[in-house]
């Protein structure tokens, strides 16, 4: 069966390609950049003796705690839902004329958008109050971690690898 391109998959690349939509997608990339470096703040200030939610889950009720955090939530899962549906796009649009090959990376496109609409969904349980508390998977962990030998330097190695990842998404996004 020849590869022809449907009425979906043209309108699909229709949006991709408008400017509103890839705006919408960078803010995601931001919201990732942001959640990044919260991440590893947190670590950093669980090592010096703050709370001890150094993880996304810690970086959302951290947020969660403060009005204005709030509306950045809400402008986190706008930002992460929105390049969560511009890879389903990408995976939508895929034009690889071999079928085995076009379905293999739809599903490579598909899978990175999962994180995103993953943590996005978690967003959005702290920006409508519902979010779980991370309190004794998180912070026991953390604390684990710390009372390790050692456990401060990985902690640290872990905030410098999540503010790393968030720069990385500056250049790439």
């Amino acid at each position: 069966m020849a590869h022809g391109t449907s009425a979906a998959e043209r309108g699909a690349g229709r949006l991709r390609q408008s400017s509103w939509f890839r705006v919408g997608a960078r803010a995601g990339f931001a919201a990732a950049v942001l959640l990044h470096i919260l991440v590893g703040g947190l670590a950093i200030s669980a090592v010096t003796g703050g709370p001890r939610e150094a993880d996304q889950s810690g970086a959302l009720a951290t947020l969660a705690t403060n009005p204005a955090g709030v509306l950045l939530l809400w402008g986190i899962v706008a930002g992460l839902f929105g390049v969560g549906l511009w890879q389903l796009l990408e995976a939508a649009t895929v034009t690889e004329v071999d079928p085995k090959k076009r379905w293999a990376l739809r599903l490579q496109e598909a899978s990175v958008a999962v994180p995103y609409v993953a943590v996005g969904v978690t967003a959005l349980r702290y920006a409508t109050g519902t979010g779980g508390s991370t309190e004794n998977s998180t912070e026991g962990a953390t604390a684990g971690l710390m009372g390790t030998p050692l456990g401060t330097a990985l902690l640290l190695l872990a905030a410098a690898v999540a503010i790393a990842v968030g720069i990385g998404f500056l250049y790439s996004g």
